[in-house]
């Protein structure tokens, strides 16, 4: 487990050296201003939650950074913090176990004794989860908003 636990604490500090220098924020900036639609918001925070796990490989970080760099685009839009929590967990923490150096990822391919890609195929519920969440954000069908 030894090797699990360094790997959270070394992408933690990680996460915490980029959130503290601004990076995250300035890099993400840009972008956030141009979204002003519940679907493109959604899509990006998604991806942007799937980026940083595949780039840091660890799920709390997938979930803090795109969240600090999205909280005020998701009020901007008047959608509930709700909807960003969800787009949170979809986007960022059921996808680390798909990531094969990622922390989850990593730990289960250890625990079952198998790589990630022979149970990627069966994972359903990290497979899809983008996916539904994405196409809630389009129709608006699930989709909490400020009143």
């Amino acid at each position: 487990m030894m090797g699990t636990i360094s790997l959270i604490i070394m992408t933690l500090a990680l996460g915490g050296m980029l959130m503290h220098s601004g990076i995250i924020q300035n890099a993400m900036e840009p972008l956030v201003k141009h979204l002003n639609h519940a679907g493109s918001l959604i899509t990006t925070t998604i991806l942007a939650g799937i980026g940083v796990n595949l780039f840091v490989g660890e799920q709390y970080l997938s979930v803090i950074l795109p969240g600090n760099a999205f909280k005020d685009a998701f009020k901007r839009i008047k959608l509930d913090p709700l909807a960003l929590s969800r787009t949170l967990e979809d986007g960022g923490s059921v996808i680390n176990y798909l990531i094969p150096w990622g922390v989850a990822g990593s730990f289960a391919a250890s625990m079952l004794n198998t790589p990630v890609l022979a149970f990627l195929p069966f994972v359903f519920f990290s497979l899809f989860s983008p996916v539904f969440s994405i196409l809630s954000a389009f129709t608006g069908i699930g989709l909490k908003k400020l009143k």
